[in-house]
């Protein structure tokens, strides 16, 4: 459950993310149809500022970088953000090893948390404190597309027609609930559903 207090006599925007980092390769899936753009690729393979439906996004150099797959490059990285269909009333995102057939996910309402972001590095930042060793994979989810200022995030206002941002309102609370599991799995499951109690179930 997230919790959200304005003590204060003030409204204020919000930009709320809830980050997972996996060090491990694994295979990722999110629900589909959604809308997506590429940024901070111009040091990457990926087509920076590139719109695009689904999860292949366009490279620098044409072709496309499958995202719900580890990069087989020695050197990759960047980031991705991804509108949740609004047609949707839950929303998810699986992580499954096929080494160690651990599957992981959070699955949340759409309404709350429209966004989710990927990203990715690969030894491909040189400076600290990534030093060109770092393999990790993060993905986040919340009310925002992308990590900027409150000024950018209140100026941008909207992106594919879906708010970039949420406020609390002055001396109030707001509250979410999203649902975080793990189990293992033989097989990389389709989707998810989850029944707005603690119980999930999963579909091919």
């Amino acid at each position: 459950m997230a919790k959200f207090s304005r003590l204060e006599p003030l409204c204020r925007p919000i930009s709320e993310m809830n980050v997972t980092s996996f060090k491990r390769r694994v295979h990722l899936g999110i629900p589909g149809p959604n809308w997506q753009i590429c940024g901070e690729a111009a040091v990457a393979h990926r087509k920076l500022g590139a719109e695009f439906d689904g999860l292949l996004c366009p490279r620098k150099d044409g072709g496309v970088i499958d995202l719900p797959v580890d990069s087989s490059e020695s050197v990759s990285g960047g980031f991705t953000t991804h509108m949740i269909d609004p047609l949707l009333d839950d929303a998810f995102f699986l992580a499954w090893s096929p080494t160690t057939k651990i599957l992981f996910g959070y699955i949340w309402k759409r309404r709350d948390f429209p966004w989710l972001s990927r990203w990715e590095e690969n030894h491909l930042r040189p400076d600290p404190p990534w030093n060109s060793r770092t393999l990790t994979c993060a993905v986040e989810f919340g009310v925002s597309p992308m990590l900027e200022s409150r000024k950018q995030m209140v100026a941008r206002g909207s992106l594919f027609g879906t708010p970039a941002f949420r406020w609390v309102p002055a001396r109030s609370q707001l509250h979410t609930e999203y649902l975080a599991f793990v189990t293992v799995a033989e097989s990389f499951p389709g989707s998810v559903r989850w029944d707005d109690g603690e119980s999930i179930q999963f579909a091919p």
